[in-house]
C-alpha cells in the first residue's frame, strides 16, 4: 500500500471499513457461489455448454475448458433449471420467482415468456428431444407445461406424477403415440408418460429420491439417473436399472451429449465429465 493511499485511510478510516467490508463481503460471495450445487448444464454447440448455478450462469467452451459469464437479468435472481434452442442458440432459464426468461444475444438481454403460466415459481425445465421451439417446465401445485412456440405461451398439460421433484426430461425413445416420453424424478424413483400426456407409471423398480436424469440423445431408451451418489442406467427405457458409477459427491444434474459424452453437476459445484460410460471422470472446473 503506498504512503498517500495509507495516510487517507488513516484520516478517513470510514473508508477503510467500507473497503474491508466490500473485500470481505465479494470474498464471502465467492466462496458461497463456489458450494453452490450446479442447477443445470445443456449443450449449446458441439463444444459449447450452457452451465447454471442458483446464482450465476456461464458458457463453457469444453474444448479449452474456458469460461464466460453470462449476464443474468437481475443479480437477486435464482436460477432453477436452463436449456438452449439448438437451432437459433435462444438460452431459457427457469427461475425461483421470476417465472421463464429468453436470451438470444449471450444475456445482454432477456425476455419475460410467462404467458399461461400459473406462477412465476418455476422448479424445473426441459426441451423437447427434436423439437426447438418445444420446452417442459414444471409450476409446484399446478404440473406440467408446455410451449410450441418458444415461451410466447404456455399451456398446462397435466398434474404429473406423485411427489415429482424438480427434474424432468424428455426422449424421443420409441412406441410413443405422439413423439416421446415424458421422465420425472421423484423422492421414489422415476415416472414416465408418453408426451400426450395419457398415463404416468413407475419406470421400473428404481427406489428412493432421483436427484438427476438424463437420457443418451443416439440411444433414446437409455435414461441416466442419480439417486445420492450413485449413477444408474437403464436400456430399455426404465424397465430395469443398474448401477454403473458411484461418485464422492451427490449428483445434482445430468448431461448427455450427441457424442456420448457425461457431463454431471455435483450439490458442492463441481462438475465432471466421462467418456467411456461412467467407468472413469475427470474434473472440469477448479469448483
Amino acid at each position: 500500500m503506498s504512503a498517500l493511499i495509507f495516510n487517507l485511510l488513516r484520516k478517513n478510516t470510514h473508508y477503510l471499513v467500507f473497503i474491508l467490508f466490500a473485500s470481505t463481503s465479494m470474498a464471502t460471495t465467492a466462496e458461497t457461489l463456489s458450494k453452490q450445487g450446479v442447477v443445470a448444464i445443456t449443450s449449446s454447440s458441439n463444444n459449447t455448454l450452457i452451465v447454471a448455478y442458483p446464482l450465476a450462469l456461464y458458457q463453457l467452451n469444453t474444448s479449452n475448458n474456458s469460461w464466460l459469464p453470462i449476464t443474468l437479468p437481475d443479480p437477486a435472481i435464482v436460477l432453477t433449471g436452463a436449456a438452449v434452442n439448438k437451432s437459433n442458440g435462444v438460452i431459457f432459464i427457469a427461475t425461483q420467482h421470476q417465472g421463464i426468461l429468453s436470451s438470444q444475444d449471450k444475456g445482454k438481454n432477456w425476455i419475460s415468456r410467462n404467458n399461461g403460466l400459473a406462477s412465476s415459481t418455476i422448479t424445473a425445465l426441459t426441451q423437447h428431444a427434436q423439437q426447438a421451439d418445444t420446452l417442459y417446465s414444471v409450476v409446484p401445485e399446478q404440473g406440467v407445461y408446455r410451449t410450441e412456440d418458444a415461451g410466447k405461451n404456455w399451456l398446462l398439460m397435466d398434474a404429473g406424477p406423485i411427489d415429482m421433484s424438480s427434474t424432468i426430461i424428455h426422449s424421443d425413445m420409441p412406441d410413443s403415440m405422439q413423439t416421446g416420453w415424458i421422465f420425472t424424478a421423484s423422492n421414489n424413483g422415476v415416472s414416465r408418460s408418453m408426451d400426450c400426456f395419457c398415463l404416468w407409471s413407475q419406470a421400473g423398480e428404481l427406489a428412493g429420491e432421483i436427484t438427476a436424469l438424463s437420457y443418451a440423445p443416439q440411444q433414446p431408451k437409455h435414461i441416466y439417473a442419480a439417486s445420492g451418489n450413485n449413477l444408474y442406467l437403464t436400456k430399455d427405457g426404465g424397465q430395469n436399472w443398474a448401477v454403473i458409477s458411484e461418485l464422492k459427491s451427490t449428483i445434482s444434474t445430468l448431461h448427455i451429449t450427441t457424442s456420448g459424452v457425461i457431463y454431471a453437476g455435483t450439490q458442492d459445484g463441481h462438475i465432471i465429465k466421462s467418456v467411456d460410460n461412467a467407468q472413469s471422470w475427470e474434473s472440469i472446473n477448479g469448483r
